[in-house]
């Protein structure tokens, strides 16, 4: 009984931290597309001139929006922003990345159990739930 106590305890923690993880992901899905949009934008630009440094976070910043979009307001008024794409997502994953992430990460890819026929959604649900 003691055992059954225990499991629920680590199934309902467990379900508690993905509730959390999920809001906090629907919050950096906005802010990671458009890092990924700046740089698909990046890719997709066939011409003789290159795409900058400032139009890249340029780029990545107006897609911004609630926290994010005031951080970039906030950091906009300092002395010290990000002039380079490299500097700018330095900055952007220190005010946004907790330490643990990428090392929880790798860790619920590592748990993913791969079968044949499974869809793509199947293994975001799988990786999100592994995520604790």
């Amino acid at each position: 009984m003691q055992n059954l106590k225990a499991t629920q305890q680590q199934l309902d923690n467990r379900d508690a931290y993905i509730k959390k993880i999920q809001s906090e992901d629907k919050r950096m899905a906005s802010i990671f597309k458009a890092i990924l949009e700046a740089q698909h934008t990046r890719k997709e630009q066939k011409t003789s001139q290159s795409f900058g440094e400032t139009e890249k976070i340029k780029c990545a910043t107006n897609y911004l929006i609630d926290k994010a979009s005031l951080w970039w307001y906030v950091v906009l008024q300092s002395t010290t922003r990000p002039t380079t794409w490299a500097s700018f997502q330095e900055v952007f994953k220190k005010a946004f990345l907790p330490p643990q992430f990428h090392l929880d990460a790798r860790r619920s890819w590592s748990r993913l159990m791969w079968q044949e026929g499974d869809d793509v959604y199947k293994y975001t649900e799988q990786f999100l739930t592994n995520f604790t």
